[in-house]
């Protein structure tokens, strides 16, 4: 989360004035057919400290996409991604009403400093119609600040990136200590980790992403606290320098007790927490807390005080997705208010925390075989929520179950599907007159990307005294039973092509297999219409191995009328 230095308002409106000016000076001296002219009340910008901070008005952007682009001063547009955010000092979130919100380190990668007292960062907002970016319309928006009350060193709490400041020298090696040990290793081999490391004039600094190898999480006052342990070495003529570039912030989540327990800042103690906002709904502190939420101070050693927000994943107002394959991802929007000095002028900060905890069970399905019957009990839970069953690729709902032949029954906590040995969808993996290797199959896909997480299967034998299986190839394969009195020799039963005889036999059973076009087979249609007056036409029919009639090979049944056997 982020920790913000207030500025005064007076100062904000002069940055703010200054902007637009420098806007029309850049506007006037690019040639204004490469840039479009800026809605009114689009961009609002100013300069908090030692951060660019921009807002872009999310009424003028409905039912529209946007990107945002960081004009590098020697590369030109980069695209502003997650990796690039963290690693340059940038932050993309929303504020509590849903404005996109931009912030932007002074000291980030693409920031021109002019003697580490004026920056400037020109930013792209690409704004268009489709989610492919075509036909895209480009603003083009610069930023101005300035800052020279340095300290000798400063920290930087963001939601993406914590960063220190130090007094700059020639630097040479970084030493990381972690539980692991002590690790000293050059700044380009350091910036392959996803740290960033620079110098500028006067300043050098270290920005560190969360949660890296090289750092440890450890209580302080009764907050985690997320600490990056380093020291950097400089040299400086003949003499070597260790300078302490250790930076720690807060951590937002507790997922062992499925709870986003967030710190705000440190503050002097002229500041109050006044109300907050959780989901776009405002609260006061006393509805906070019968609401459940718990807010409360903690004191720092140096005299200055954060506050503390607990808030439940359970509560409705935390954002909940189903992400990955038995994850949820918890999204909690906060928006403080807070009154500062003795004229309790409100400033509001805006924050986002995200937690991704592995809290969801996937389902396993049971199967089971009477003589006649496959059954597979699956469990509810999370069904048509978070997945759906598929047979093959269509979608297995209780439609398609009753006009497959499948049974479908449901109880509190599973659902039962009872398939008949010789429905649609069975797939028979062996057959002969003594027994049938029959499998089911449905797989479990996720509903919004069809992702398929699961295959339930059921398999048994079963015995079938007489019947006829149609395989999709065009394989026939019939058990026929002895019937007839007095018995005859089932050897020397036979198809209507009398070269066709069984495949295998006993004293009851002949099993024969053949192919749809040989053996004699014949076409039946059978019209549903009595009347005299009904007429079937069939121009040209044939069977394929698939469900898709445009595929190959293919038998012919009829050609133009007339029926044939190819």
């Amino acid at each position: 989360m982020g920790s913000q230095v207030l500025a005064k308002p007076k100062e904000e409106e002069d940055g703010k004035r200054q902007q637009d000016e420098e806007y029309q000076e850049l506007e006037h001296l690019t040639g204004s057919s490469a840039l479009y002219v800026l809605p009114p009340g689009f961009i609002e910008s100013s300069c908090h400290s030692r951060i660019f901070w921009m807002k872009l008005n999310k009424l003028l952007l409905q039912g529209k996409f946007f990107q945002l682009e960081i004009n590098d001063p020697y590369a030109g547009p980069i695209l502003l991604d997650k990796k690039l955010a963290s690693r340059c000092g940038y932050v993309l979130s929303e504020d509590v009403w849903g404005n996109p919100v931009f912030r932007a380190s002074v000291l980030g990668c693409h920031v021109a400093n002019e003697a580490d007292e004026l920056f400037s960062l020109i930013v792209n907002i690409k704004v268009s119609s489709f989610s492919s970016m075509r036909a895209a319309v480009t603003y083009t928006y610069p930023m101005y600040c300035s800052y020279s009350s340095w300290a000798s060193r400063e920290i930087v709490c963001e939601e993406n990136y914590m960063e220190t400041q130090n007094v700059a020298y020639q630097l040479w090696q970084l030493m990381f200590v972690s539980p692991s040990g002590r690790k000293t290793i050059t700044v380009s081999d350091a910036a392959k980790l996803g740290y960033s490391f620079n110098n500028t004039l006067s300043r050098v600094y270290l920005r560190a992403p969360y949660h890296s190898n090289e750092s440890d999480v450890s209580m302080v006052s009764g907050v985690n606290m997320n600490m990056v342990t380093s020291t950097s070495m400089y040299r400086q003529r003949w003499l070597l320098l260790l300078i302490d570039t250790t930076v720690s912030c807060p951590v937002d989540t507790l997922p062992e007790e499925r709870l986003f327990n967030v710190a705000f800042g440190h503050f002097l103690p002229d500041v109050s927490l006044v109300a907050i906002a959780i989901g776009n709904v405002p609260f006061t502190l006393r509805e906070a807390q019968h609401h459940r939420f718990k807010i409360y101070e903690t004191p720092f050693s140096n005299r200055t005080k954060g506050f503390i927000l607990e808030v439940s994943f359970d509560d409705p107002y935390v954002l909940k997705e189903y992400v990955n394959r038995n994850e949820t991802k918890y999204t909690l929007l906060i928006n403080y208010t807070i009154s500062v000095g003795p004229e309790m002028t409100l400033y509001y900060h805006s924050a986002e925390v995200e937690c991704v905890i592995a809290d969801i069970e996937l389902p396993e399905a049971v199967g089971s075989c009477d003589e006649e019957n496959l059954y597979l009990a699956i469990p509810t839970f999370g069904l048509h929520q978070y997945w759906n069953l598929y047979l093959g690729n269509k979608l297995l709902n209780r439609h398609v179950a009753v006009t497959n032949g499948y049974l479908p029954a449901t109880n509190s906590t599973h659902l039962i599907l009872q398939i008949p040995l010789f429905a649609v969808g069975v797939t028979y993996e062996e057959v002969s007159f003594q027994k049938i290797k029959a499998r089911f199959d449905v797989t479990l896909r996720k509903v919004r990307t069809m992702e398929t997480l699961q295959k339930f299967s059921v398999s048994c034998n079963f015995n079938s005294s007489a019947f006829i299986i149609c395989h999709p190839d065009g394989t026939i394969m019939v058990s026929a039973q002895m019937k007839t009195v007095p018995a005859i020799d089932m050897s020397k039963t036979k198809l209507r092509d009398r070269s066709c005889k069984p495949r295998e036999y006993n004293e009851g059973h002949a099993f024969f297999k053949f192919h749809v076009t040989t053996c004699g087979t014949s076409v039946k249609v059978e019209l549903k219409d009595k009347s005299p007056h009904a007429k079937l036409y069939l121009e040209n029919c044939w069977v394929t191995r698939s469900p898709d009639f445009n595929s190959t090979p293919r038998w012919n049944i009829t050609v133009d009328g007339q029926v044939v056997i190819e």
